[in-house]
């Protein structure tokens, strides 16, 4: 009976919120329960021999530098998160506890607790792992560590305890940053940047009076929503955007790029330490975030099992900006739209590329690809949308096999060794460490097919699950499988010439 009740005290919550608001469905993709497949984090593309614990590489004699992981990996049924010894000499996993269903002995797992050393030795503005604005003088987390299983992000509850115990380039005063702080690296997107239209900040934090104006009776609008106000059910009148916004045309958002500082990697949503004070918010101990892919900002609660990213900060001084502090190399061209580049290029990663001709035949395979852009769909939606394309005057194009498109990545090695095969797609008999690891973050997509370096569908399932089929990821060549119903991978047809 009690559970009972507490499920329909739970119910009438979110059903509470769906009608107060609180759940912004108009506004982003993460109430759709997406399951993006995320830009992998990318790997270090230089490893030095350096031997400092807090440089954010596992040197040799090191099992950890910095990061956290979810304690699920190290400890099979348990939960909350294990973050890196200031040593580097192991996971701290005081913050484990077992899971009250594994629990045979009331809550005792028999696993001596490790104490965390809280001791704060300075920050060392020589170390690596993060980034310094001059201007805020705020020390952003480069490239964000939060290692979670799903590796979709993480609560906003994980972000937290997370950021309290980082120890990082010397210091643990690292903490969630503010939604005034976020915005403070928006780029591209005025309304949602510092001092932009939407009026969503820490002293303004409650969504019925600075978030939610549709019909624009306060007079902000959907600035809000940032690029998200130029979708086709929204009023274009009232975004409040202004004519240099949201350049980044689908295509270039989906091959990586970003409204976000340059220097700052991962484009996604991430959780800030604002409140929504509105009372539905407040009910649900609901927090702000801002998705960088579109500029938008919204609220989500740990309830509904939300998921974004976390990027810790701490407030830093003028002695704390490192007078040579490494630039991030400068993009490869000038361009930002495609109206930069001369005609029979667009603008890609923000270089003018060749547009690809309709078409690629692959001299190595005799396989004739789609090229060009395509679009994210689920399995079954790319078998279907494969197998009724009519194209450049042919009829029998299909999802490719495994073995067709491992064929189609060019300049990592690691993807031909994978073991999994078209003939061999049982995850456990077949998988070795080349599928997983693959190459260094790249783009290991032909030129003359396209840019969309993310992860595509083959037509393989895996072996003992027929839930799930294999895929190849173009940004590392690592292969992996996934449920068929994820609707964030592409699918890029291909056929015998």
């Amino acid at each position: 009976m009690k559970n009972f009740l507490r499920e329909f005290i739970v119910l009438a919550i979110v059903i509470f919120l769906v009608f107060t608001g609180c759940i912004n469905e108009e506004s982003d993709e993460m109430f759709e329960n997406e399951e993006e497949s995320k830009n992998e984090t990318a790997k270090e593309n230089e490893k030095e021999e350096k031997e400092k614990c807090g440089n954010s590489i596992v040197d040799p004699g090191e099992v950890c530098d910095g990061g956290a992981k979810e304690c699920g990996e190290l400890l099979p049924g348990y939960s909350g998160i294990a973050v890196c010894k200031s040593d580097c000499s192991g996971w701290d996993i005081s913050g484990c506890s077992e899971n009250s269903e594994n629990s045979e002995n009331n809550g005792e797992s028999g696993n001596e607790e490790e104490e965390h050393n809280d001791n704060d030795v300075g920050f060392d503005k020589t170390g690596e792992g993060f980034r310094a604005d001059p201007d805020t003088l705020l020390i952003w987390e480069e490239p964000p560590m939060f290692n979670s299983m799903s590796g979709f992000g993480t609560s906003i509850a994980n972000a937290t305890a997370y950021c309290e115990n980082l120890f990082l380039a010397g210091a643990n005063d690292w903490r969630v940053p503010t939604l005034d702080e976020l915005r403070t690296i928006v780029r591209g997107v005025s309304t949602t940047m510092t001092g932009g239209h939407c009026p969503t900040t820490e002293s303004c934090s409650n969504q019925d009076d600075c978030n939610k104006d549709s019909d624009n009776s306060i007079g902000f609008g959907n600035s809000c929503l940032g690029c998200q106000a130029l979708a086709d059910q929204y009023d274009p009148g009232i975004s409040y955007l202004e004519e240099e916004d949201c350049y980044l045309s689908d295509r270039e958002l989906s091959n990586g790029d970003c409204y976000m500082v340059e220097n700052l990697t991962l484009c996604d949503k991430f959780w800030s330490s604002t409140p929504n004070t509105a009372p539905a918010g407040a009910t649900m101990n609901a927090q702000w975030y801002l998705n960088f892919r579109r500029g938008l900002i919204n609220s989500a609660a740990d309830i509904l099992n939300i998921e974004a990213f976390i990027r810790c900060v701490r407030s830093g001084t003028e002695d704390d900006i490192p007078e040579d502090q490494p630039l991030p190399e400068p993009p490869a061209g000038t361009c930002t739209k495609d109206s930069h580049c001369e005609e029979g290029q667009w603008c890609e990663n923000k270089k003018c590329v060749v547009i690809p001709e309709p078409y690629w035949t692959d001299s190595s395979t005799g396989l004739m690809w789609q090229a060009g852009a395509v679009e994210t769909r689920t399995w079954q939606g790319a078998m279907d949308f494969c197998d009724s394309l009519d194209y450049e005057g042919f009829s029998d194009w299909r999802l490719p096999n495994l073995d067709e498109l491992k064929s189609l990545v060019k300049g990592c090695d690691e993807t031909a060794n994978c073991t999994v095969t078209s003939s061999c797609t049982g995850y456990n008999a077949c998988h070795n460490d080349n599928c997983s690891n693959g190459c260094e973050s790249g783009n290991y997509l032909p030129p003359e097919v396209g840019q969309q370096r993310s992860a595509y569908w083959t037509s393989d399932e895996e072996a003992y699950t027929p839930q799930n089929a294999w895929m190849v990821n173009f940004t590392t060549g690592s292969v992996s499988y996934l449920k068929k119903t994820w609707d964030n991978q592409l699918a890029r047809c291909v056929r015998n010439k």
